[in-house]
């Protein structure tokens, strides 16, 4: 199983990032070393009362978001959007009937627009800002190119075509634009 498809990859490993630069800096502390296993042992004593296996201790199923924000706390950062979350569980939803097909078709326009506000405001000059690119596997248009003798197959430009006019479509039908 690909790690993309247990949590949202690199705004998490951001965080992470961000929280061990913070650590090795000294601007974030860590608790005792008394406070740290006991929490670890209480971890460990949930996952044996839910039924769950020590091996599966990285799987963070719902507390994915929980323990993100609470890196975003220590490091000073914004907590997930909610739309964030929900396009997340959105594609977690429609990969379970389709794993092979469930990036070419989904329903969460609604959130795509949400996204869409939160980047329109914001100022440039100071904010940096990162993509949800769980939607976006399988390379780029550059690799498509590549593996097909340097030109696009019609049937995918057609299929890209589509796309793009039905994102256009609903960008304008909104008024947002």
């Amino acid at each position: 199983m690909l790690i993309s498809s247990l949590v949202i990859p690199f705004p998490l490993f951001e965080l992470q990032s961000k929280w061990v630069a913070g650590i090795l800096s000294g601007w974030i502390t860590l608790p005792s070393q008394e406070e740290m296993m006991d929490d670890i042992m209480a971890f460990y004593s949930s996952l044996e009362a839910a039924g769950i296996p020590k091996r599966y201790t990285h799987l963070m199923g719902d507390s994915l978001f929980e323990y993100s924000n609470w890196l975003a706390t220590q490091c000073g950062c914004e907590e997930y959007e909610e739309w964030r979350k929900q396009m997340f569980y959105a594609t977690a939803q429609n990969r379970i009937p389709r794993l092979e097909t469930h990036r070419d078709e989904w329903d969460d326009h609604d959130l795509v627009l949400e996204a869409h506000e939160d980047f329109v405001n914001i100022d440039y000059e100071t904010n940096i800002f990162g993509l949800f690119l769980e939607l976006a596997s399988g390379g780029s248009l550059l690799d498509l190119m590549k593996d097909h003798g340097g030109k696009i197959p019609e049937e995918h430009v057609k299929f890209y075509i589509q796309m793009i006019l039905k994102g256009l479509v609903e960008i304008h039908s909104s008024e947002r634009l």
